[in-house]
């Protein structure tokens, strides 16, 4: 019985303690996005700023601001041009307060 009662307390606790994510994406094609929760904040590169340096400044500021790369899907669309640009898209998760 004290068995029982002490395994039933650590499921319990172990589902309690469960973290509670914000999840959002950093995408990368011919401009770049980032998409969290009902907004997408379009990021304006400088005139001379190289559109991958724009992408590491971004991530190092949302790291710095809790957020945490989880992921990174890639993919070459076919632009109407005809000439591949990578598709990158950084998966990225907080943890709520």
């Amino acid at each position: 019985l004290i068995l029982t009662i002490a395994l039933s307390l650590f499921a319990l606790s172990g589902l309690l303690a469960q973290e509670k994510y914000e999840y959002a994406m950093l995408n990368v094609l011919y401009d770049i996005a980032f998409i969290a929760t009902g907004k997408v904040d379009p990021i304006e590169l400088g005139q001379k700023e190289n559109k991958y340096v724009a992408v590491i400044n971004k991530l190092n500021q949302l790291a710095e601001n809790g957020w945490e790369v989880i992921g990174v899907t890639e993919s070459a669309p076919t632009s109407s041009t005809g000439t591949n640009q990578p598709f990158l898209k950084y998966h990225l998760r907080k943890k709520k307060n």
